[in-house]
């Protein structure tokens, strides 16, 4: 027996049945009903919040999963495009070297033609110079089979 029972059954009986009395018990019965009333507003109250939170605990959750859905789909790409750009980076290497041993042919074919270029003015040279002795025999022998005495031309 609680403590609000046991005064409601001793008041009355300390006082007799005044209207006093009847008007104290009444009172604390009437406590007693507003606290059960309360208590289950309030037991009613939670299971509303409850059921709220469960429903916004689901949708979160419902959230959750479809976002870990895009963080993995950004994972591959993320992946896909790291191996895109390793695949890019290699090429370039790879085109870099071709680049760097066509510079140094390049390079040895422009020593290549300037060697043959120097070759070929130096032959011209001496092809001048071979041109202007063959006139000069030239005339040397016609001037020679000419006897000196005179042009036979």
């Amino acid at each position: 027996m609680d403590v609000w029972t046991f005064l409601s059954i001793l008041i009355p009986a300390l006082l007799g049945g005044s209207g006093l009395g009847a008007v104290i018990a009444t009172n604390i019965a009437n406590r007693k009903k507003v606290q059960a009333e309360s208590d289950k507003i309030a037991a009613e109250c939670m299971a509303a919040l409850g059921e709220a939170t469960k429903s916004q605990l689901d949708a979160m959750l419902s959230s959750i999963d479809h976002l870990k859905g895009e963080i993995d789909e950004l994972k591959r790409d993320k992946r896909t495009s790291e191996e895109a750009i390793e695949n890019r980076d290699r090429k370039i290497d790879e085109l870099e070297k071709q680049v760097k041993k066509l510079t140094a042919d390049l390079e040895i074919s422009d020593e290549r033609n300037k060697r043959q270029e120097k070759r070929i003015q130096e032959q011209d040279h001496q092809i001048a110079v071979m041109a202007l002795e063959l006139e000069r025999l030239r005339l040397e022998v016609k001037r020679l089979i000419g006897g000196g005495c005179g042009d036979q031309t």
